[in-house]
């Protein structure tokens, strides 16, 4: 098995094996084993994972927990590990919630095995680093900062040591400035990776527009004499070659299909292909030729492989990204991850064993971490969805407590983009109980009585259909738990198909979809407030009571009907509501 102690050796462990095999002259190439396979660490949702150059052996760096839900800002967690050229330190950018909205990015230095962790590079109010990458010495980082200044914002490269007391800039961009709307767009450029060659003499810089998430350009700087050359427009993420004489990177140019992380556009980007240049920049050779975006490829100690992450199977979506690896040659394609969410920036360990250990496509059983899904928080066990993984379709995004439930399965659990390409079969989605209230009674006292059913324990509802004023599109509405739950399908989905996918329901907390789902809750005082709406109009008739209440009769009348037919519902519970559950828009 692979062991990231046996891939990093130790100096004393180098020292004597050189011992052992000058002493044992030639029968030493005969009885030693053979070195071990190298090692990729990558970003895995909220944490760093480590695998072995042939995607075996898989195990995880660091964990901070998961996610908190609603942070439009992005997720928290781990992300853009870097093992330094010893293999003893870990570097990484940590996510944290801010305290009053979106995330807090912190550089932070830990030991090889994630542990230890601790801030570095901390800045202050005006100034910021981000985006670092190891020099050669180990004992210094090659760092994007950011100053704000009276006139705009300052942001340049610089070589910094650990403990930011030694800071000297090596590249430095045009003043931001904000004097004006056309100033602020024509000057807001940033840098947003940094590649560092072998020798520690040159970087791969990539500038952004910080207002056009798909426009980066590549710059290569030479430290010694400060030249600088643009590798070309559309052009980011390089990585040198262990002998320091080539490149590989990305380039957009020509290509026009997007890929998209989230649904707001400014995170689109337009998908990317390999290249190899020397660094000369005379010699150029193009390694991959797809719909999809290939990002952030990084070069083996060893020179025989390049990792990357790419989204072959849903070209579309960034969150179908996996790890693969290809030869410097662009032959061997070979996918080392799968799993959701995504894998992304690669970093192979600095290790002497092979990064050839597999050459081609081969079948991976996902991996599914289930740290992001809020198993610890209140309510889950009666929290209903419909798992990590619909058809062959894997979960990317999910909202699976509060008041609105939904899962979005952008992510695709083989590697066949025809068979990843149809959008998942059905939608499921829906309302927690205590946010629905009263208008799950009306729902209820609305339907005819031959809609229900029963299944695994609990109420279904039939709705929708080819009906008069039908959309023609049907669905299934579950009532477990504290969820008010959707299933739809397409205009040929017909129910019976709808009611088998209740099957693969389960609690969020629930590994497999087994036995019974939970009984219905609704929120505290819900069902006497119902049975004393319809005592009022045993008292004082439909129209009085709609009248008293300040509803439509039609309203009032499906209460009445709900009140009768709570039993249909099974044995109710009931469950107190929070304010935020109730009324999520309260405060804005």
């Amino acid at each position: 098995m692979f062991s990231f102690k046996q891939a990093v050796a130790t100096p004393a462990a180098l020292i004597a094996a050189a011992i052992f095999g000058m002493t044992l002259a030639g029968s030493a190439t005969a009885l030693a084993p053979p070195p071990a396979p190298s090692g990729i660490a990558f970003s895995f949702g909220d944490q760093v994972v480590l695998i072995a150059a042939d995607g075996s052996d898989r195990r995880e760096f660091t964990r901070t927990g998961p996610f908190p839900e609603g942070d439009s800002e992005g997720r928290t967690g781990d992300s853009n590990p870097q093992l330094s050229p010893d293999g003893a330190h870990l570097l990484l950018t940590r996510f944290t919630p801010a305290r009053d909205y979106g995330v807090r990015r912190r550089i932070v230095l830990a030991g090889a095995d994630g542990n230890g962790a601790r801030p570095i590079l901390r800045g202050n109010g005006k100034v910021s680093f981000s985006y670092p990458a190891w020099m050669p010495d180990g004992e210094s980082v090659a760092v994007a900062r950011s100053i704000d200044r009276r006139g705009g914002t300052a942001r340049s490269v610089v070589i910094a040591s650990l403990d930011g007391k030694s800071v000297k800039a090596v590249f430095k961009l045009p003043l931001h400035r904000r004097g004006s709307l056309k100033q602020d767009l024509s000057t807001y450029r940033e840098p947003v990776d940094i590649g560092v060659s072998p020798d520690g003499t040159r970087l791969l810089i990539t500038l952004s527009n910080g207002y056009r998430y798909d426009q980066k350009w590549l710059v290569l700087l030479d430290l010694k004499s400060g030249k600088r050359r643009l590798v070309g427009r559309n052009t980011r993420h390089g990585s040198f070659s262990p002998d320091g004489n080539r490149f590989a990177y990305v380039s957009s140019a020509g290509n026009r299909g997007m890929t998209c992380t989230e649904t707001d556009e400014t995170s689109c980007v337009v998908q990317g292909d390999l290249y190899v240049q020397n660094v000369e920049g005379d010699v150029r050779q193009r390694l991959t030729w797809s719909r999809a975006s290939e990002e952030n490829p990084d070069w083996s100690p060893d020179g025989q492989r390049i990792a990357f992450d790419a989204n072959y199977n849903i070209p579309k979506s960034g969150a179908a990204a996996e790890i693969y690896a290809i030869a410097p040659d662009g032959s061997c394609l070979s996918w080392l991850t799968n799993g959701a969410p995504a894998g992304v920036e690669p970093d192979w360990a600095p290790a002497a064993g092979p990064s050839d250990l597999t050459c081609g496509i081969e079948p991976k059983k996902p991996a599914i971490v289930r740290d992001w899904i809020p198993s610890d928080v209140d309510g889950v066990a009666i929290s209903v969805w419909a798992g990590p993984r619909l058809g062959d379709r894997l979960v990317s995004s999910a909202s699976l407590t509060g008041p609105f439930r939904y899962t979005a399965y952008d992510d695709c659990a083989v590697f066949d983009a025809m068979a990843c390409a149809p959008p998942p079969k059905y939608e499921v989605g829906g309302l927690s109980t205590c946010f629905a209230g009263m208008y799950l009674g009306l729902v209820v006292g609305e339907a005819k009585r031959s809609a229900f059913g029963q299944r695994r324990g609990v109420t279904f509802l039939r709705q929708g259909g080819h009906g008069r004023g039908g959309s023609g599109i049907r669905n299934v509405t579950v009532f477990s738990g504290d969820t008010m739950l959707s299933i739809s399908g397409d205009r040929k989905t017909g129910f019976p198909e709808l009611i088998a996918q209740i099957d693969g329901l389960r609690p969020v907390n629930a590994a497999e979809p087994k036995g019974r789902l939970p009984k219905l809750y609704l929120p505290k005082g819900m069902p006497n407030a119902v049975k004393t709406v319809s005592r009022m109009v045993r008292r004082i008739g439909i129209k009085r009571t709609s009248t008293r209440l300040d509803s439509k009769p039609k309203a009032i009348r499906a209460l009445v009907t709900f009140s009768k037919r709570m039993k249909l519902l099974g044995p109710i519970r009931t469950k107190s509501c929070t304010k935020e559950e109730e009324d999520p828009f309260a405060g804005f």
